[in-house]
């Protein structure tokens, strides 16, 4: 951005603080909403859990587990970025 816009050396300087601060903010953010989310998969899993045969549960659990995993490497490809 310093480049792009030719920021001078003070300015570039203000802005990475700006910017870092923004970040550690939707950080924040981020993290508390994937808690709420988290909480909200829980109890829903939980219904599910409660009418499903002895039959489908194991089948539930793994397509979980499946998805599950999917959603990780989705985060840990986001936080390469």
């Amino acid at each position: 951005m310093t480049d792009a816009i030719g920021l001078t050396a003070e300015q570039a300087q203000k802005a990475e603080g700006i910017i870092k601060n923004a970040q550690s903010e939707i950080r924040t953010i981020r993290d508390k909403s994937e808690a709420e989310v988290d909480v909200v998969r829980m109890n829903t899993r939980g219904e599910m859990r409660t009418f499903l045969t002895p039959e489908q549960l194991p089948k539930f659990e793994q397509y979980i587990q499946r998805m599950d995993e999917q959603r990780k490497k989705q985060k840990e490809a986001q936080q390469v970025k």
